[in-house]
This record gives C-alpha cells, sequence and structure tokens, in this order.
C-alpha cells in the first residue's frame, strides 16, 4: 500500500473500487444478470402498452356518433314503424311455429290463422303493397315526443316525394334532405321489399305445414282425395277456402300442372 500518513492516494482509491466492482460481477450469477437487463426492457414494455391503451381511450372520447343523413333516418323511422304495425296487424308473430294454430277435427278452427291468412293476400301483388307501405310511411307521423326526438339523434320532419304525393302546406320550410328524389325512393322501396319478401316466405312455410297436416288426416276414401296431384291440391285449396283460409300463390299454384 502506497500511503502518506495513512492515507491512500487517488489512484490507490481507483484500484480498489476496480476491484470492489470485478468482485461484485464475479459472484452475480447468470439469473442475476438477466434480470438486471431485462428489468428495464419490461419497464419500458408496460409504459408503452399504458400509453396506447390511452391513447386508444382518447380516440373513442373523442369519436362522435355515426349519424345517418336526415332523410335516411325519417325514413327508417317511419318505414319501421308502418312496416311493424302490418305485420301486428296481420298476426303473423303469434305464429312463431306452426304449433300455435288452434284446430277442430280435421281442419284448422283459429281466427288468428284466419286473419294472417287473408291479410297475407296482400303480398300476391307486391309492387302495390310496396308503394301502399310507402305512401303510409310519408304519412306517418311520431306518436310521441320520444319517438320524434330521439330516433337516431333526429327530431320529426315531415318527407315529400313529388312523384307520389301533394306538396305538403309547409313545403316552403323543408329541408332539401326531406324531400325524396328517385335514388332514395328506390332506397325505401327496396328495404320494404325486403321485409314482405320476409314475411311471404315464413306465411308459406305455415301454409304448406297445414297442407301437410289436412292431408295426413284424410282416409284415403275422402271425397278430397284424386290420383292427379293437381286434382288433390285443388280439392284442398278449395275446401280451405271456404273456411277463411286462402293459401298464397306460392302454394295454391304448387300443383296446378300435373307432373
Amino acid at each position: 500500500m502506497n500511503s502518506r500518513s495513512g492515507q491512500q492516494y487517488p489512484f490507490d482509491q481507483l484500484d480498489a473500487l476496480a476491484a470492489h466492482a470485478s468482485r461484485r460481477h464475479q459472484t452475480m450469477s447468470p439469473n442475476d444478470v438477466l434480470v438486471q437487463i431485462s428489468l428495464p426492457v419490461v419497464l419500458i414494455l408496460a409504459i408503452a402498452t399504458r400509453l396506447i391503451t390511452i391513447g386508444q381511450g382518447l380516440a373513442i372520447q373523442n369519436r362522435g356518433p355515426v349519424i345517418l343523413d336526415l332523410w335516411k333516418q325519417q325514413l327508417i323511422l317511419r318505414i319501421d314503424r308502418v312496416l311493424d304495425n302490418w305485420e301486428k296487424a296481420s298476426g303473423l308473430p303469434e305464429f312463431t311455429d306452426f304449433g300455435r294454430v288452434y284446430w277442430s277435427g280435421r281442419w284448422p278452427d283459429d281466427s288468428r290463422f284466419r286473419q294472417l291468412c287473408r291479410q297475407a293476400l296482400e303480398l300476391a301483388d307486391l309492387d302495390k303493397l310496396k308503394l301502399q307501405l310507402y305512401l303510409n310511411a310519408l304519412r306517418y307521423r311520431p306518436t310521441t315526443t320520444n319517438e320524434a326526438g330521439g330516433y337516431l339523434g333526429g327530431g320529426a320532419f315531415d318527407l315529400y316525394d313529388p312523384q307520389v304525393a301533394n306538396a305538403p302546406a309547409n313545403i316552403a320550410g323543408l329541408p332539401p334532405e326531406c324531400i325524396i328524389d328517385a335514388s332514395r325512393r328506390q332506397y325505401a322501396l327496396q328495404h320494404i321489399e325486403e321485409r314482405c319478401r320476409q314475411w311471404n316466405m315464413q306465411i308459406e312455410g305455415l301454409q304448406w305445414k297445414l297442407i301437410e297436416r289436412v292431408v295426413a288426416s284424410m282416409p284415403a276414401e275422402d271425397n278430397l282425395t284424386n290420383e292427379r296431384l293437381a286434382v288433390q291440391m285443388k280439392n284442398i285449396v278449395e275446401a280451405l277456402d271456404k273456411r277463411g283460409y286462402p293459401l298464397l300463390p306460392g302454394v295454391r299454384n304448387e300443383y296446378t300442372k300435373d307432373p
């Protein structure tokens, strides 16, 4: 040891520190070294993840709701209400399955199903029904304040289609978006047609099950039976007509021609 009055020179202190550090690193295991290296990396990743999460949250908060065009809001409001009313009046929601139909012996005896079959005949002239429902939608007025002001964030507005209706009294005050042109009319009619086709498919399914049950319950000697399928089908259709259950054309005309 190089010393004067018991004190180390600076270079002696440096040598001592270097030796201490060397001994410290020599005593660290490989796992200790890995921990020393990985901790800063883990901390950086955690901070980065947190920043990304915060950024996504801010982006969601700053993103406003997607608002449809005014004319489309109002058409959807009116069309959906009018279609719901038609469906409710027909009684279709009551027949989620055919087992809900009431019977008396071999024949149906159900005023609800009778109403459904009768109203379903409107689907036979799809173009006429579409136009009627469209006109009803244009005339529809919200029945509650909540419905008028809360639907898709829009208030209640009059809609005017110059091709199919007379001008409303307040036409001068209508926003341009509330005047229906050809493309908007097509959008509305297509929306209506899709729902009508769904109704037609559902009701035809119920009526085919009606035919199946009637046929299954007929004894072989019944006067409705016939070797010719078209004749037998015609007899059944007429019998159901007399009892107030008219069938859709897609059902009643299926066997109009002999195979």
